[in-house]
């Protein structure tokens, strides 16, 4: 009986913890503060979880101005982004390339694999988009930005 109560136990123990915690976390992203990107000139970005340097997952938003270029770079880990607003033309490859470009209208996600050299334009207007991946993270360019 001791047994049964002490398998028992150890199997319960992280569902009571699970359900001693707190209401969910809830994150609104109109109260974040947007920051400039350093390597692309028009384009802005806050960080809503999994501060650079932490382990687990990341997500943050992006804003580009109309006619923002990132330069082909690539990420270590997998992201996913999805296109809040505007429509996202993207591109793989090792040099900026218009002939690759893909567009990517609102509401519609893509996915850049781990090392792959993507570029992207926001070619028509203003686009906001939210990325998310695993830390540790970073972003490395194959050729560096033109100012």
């Amino acid at each position: 009986m001791v047994l049964v109560c002490l398998v028992w136990f150890v199997l319960m123990l992280p569902v009571t913890a699970f359900a001693q915690r707190e209401r969910p976390v809830v994150i609104d992203p109109g109260k974040a503060q947007w920051m400039d990107v350093s390597h692309t000139p028009g384009a802005q970005s806050v960080s809503l979880v999994g501060a650079k340097g932490a382990s687990g997952v990341h997500a943050s938003r992006v804003k580009f101005a109309r006619g923002t270029k990132a330069a082909p770079h690539t990420h270590p880990d997998e992201r996913y982004t999805l296109v809040l607003s505007g429509t996202l033309y993207v591109g793989f490859g090792e040099t900026f390339d218009e002939s690759k470009l893909v567009a990517i209208p609102e509401g519609m996600l893509y996915v850049a694999p781990v090392r792959v050299p993507h570029f992207l334009w926001a070619r028509d207007g203003e686009v906001i988009i939210q990325e998310s991946g695993t830390n540790p993270t970073a972003t490395d360019f194959v050729q560096l930005p033109k100012r």
